[in-house]
């Protein structure tokens, strides 16, 4: 009997160290694809939104008269791939797909104030910028862009209710200095005190553009978080997206008198005649460039809608910080993009506003990281097995 019971003691041992150990190799493993997980979607978004910006100076080339035009084509193709998506997904997918969808749709229908909110301060955004900023000094648009940093944080401590430790505090400080020694350089603007005042008009057009754009992040932010308050679990990207692309083409629809009031001095016919010449004009590599601008763009809002999702809209915020070094990074590259001409000449100062940037976004994030590592440092509480002689289920 007594050889018997420590027969069965080691036994138990041997089973709580395996099982222990089986824990503890599955939550680390989870911890490890979890942080893949989010750094793989970082990455696109940020690799997409860098080829955005690219693509867009590309694009501007052959059709930068008529940004009107372009904003209006580039929301129907957000509208024809969104409900696109959503329409094969419904078709191709079974019940329980179809219920998803049309779960979606009614949350949709019950906020869609929400959601034309954010086609509409998306439309107010880009219709803003190209009027503000042919009128700024290249080296100061960058530097005014990152008003959206400080925008974006009054915005989600007031309507979201977010506040901030000194640490973070620090690293949007950090991140301010990394964008301002990456964006100005040694470039001295030599602006005078008559040059300021007039800039005052079109400064203030693009700090309010900015601010749109923060509120694109806040309502997006507010969408998922109310659907995840109502119960639908996994609201399709897609279909936000797209019902927020309903919003801003009757956001745009409606601005066209202002198009033809401030933009261009040709009438509706003239216009719509060359912005379509543009479009197809196969010497500029149109209208494939414009497709791949396309293809890119669409790419880069699909991952901030899921970054946003996953992480938050302040995380997505920071992530996309680093878009700005990185894009003047990629112009100083010896690479001759088409229709650009050739490359910007490389400042030592630019690197080193990128690395103090990025020392910004992990001081920002040091106490999520380090809850992250520590969490898969830690062992797995002990696995309790069942006493002697009870029954545990699932056992042979």
């Amino acid at each position: 009997s007594t050889e018997l019971h420590a027969r069965w003691s080691r036994l138990k041992d041997a089973r709580l160290s395996l099982r222990s150990l089986t824990s503890r190799a599955f939550s680390s493993a989870g911890s490890s694809m979890q942080l893949f997980s989010v750094l793989a979607l970082s990455a696109t978004m940020v690799l997409a939104s860098v080829a955005n910006r690219v693509m867009f100076r590309m694009v501007l080339v052959p059709a930068g008269r008529y940004v009107h035009a372009l904003s209006v084509s580039t929301n129907m193709a957000y509208l024809v791939l969104n409900w696109g998506i959503v329409l094969a997904g419904g078709l191709s997918g079974g019940s329980e797909r179809r219920e998803q969808i049309r779960g979606s749709l009614r949350f949709a229908a019950r906020h869609w104030t929400l959601f034309a909110s954010i086609g509409v301060c998306e439309s107010v955004a880009f219709t803003l910028l190209p009027l503000a900023v042919p009128l700024l000094p290249k080296a100061l648009v960058p530097i005014l862009g990152q008003t959206l940093l400080p925008a974006t944080m009054l915005l989600n401590a007031w309507l979201l209710g977010r506040r901030y430790t000194r640490v973070q505090v620090l690293g949007v400080l950090i991140m301010l200095l990394g964008i301002l020694l990456a964006t100005t350089g040694d470039v001295s603007l030599g602006l005078g005190t008559s040059k300021c005042l007039d800039l005052l008009a079109p400064v203030a057009g693009i700090t309010i553009s900015y601010f749109f754009v923060g509120l694109c992040f806040i309502f997006k932010d507010i969408v998922f978080r109310r659907s995840a308050a109502a119960g639908i679990e996994g609201l399709d990207i897609f279909l936000v997206d797209g019902v927020a692309s309903i919003g801003q083409g009757l956001a745009l629809l409606l601005q066209w008198p202002m198009n033809f009031a401030l933009l261009t001095d040709l009438p509706p016919r003239e216009y719509l005649a060359a912005a379509s010449a543009a479009f197809t004009n196969s010497a500029m590599l149109m209208p494939a460039l414009l497709v791949a601008y396309w293809i890119f763009n669409i790419t880069y809002r699909v991952a901030t809608g899921a970054s946003v999702r996953r992480l938050s809209s302040q995380t997505t915020l920071f992530t996309n910080v680093l878009t700005v070094p990185l894009s003047s990074l990629v112009f100083c590259l010896p690479v001759r993009f088409p229709l650009l001409g050739e490359p910007t000449t490389f400042s030592p100062v630019l690197l080193l506003g990128l690395v103090v940037l990025c020392t910004g976004l992990l001081v920002f994030n040091s106490k999520a990281i380090g809850v992250s590592l520590a969490a898969g440092r830690a062992p797995p509480a002990p696995a309790r097995l069942p006493e002697k002689g009870s029954r545990e289920t699932g056992s042979a």
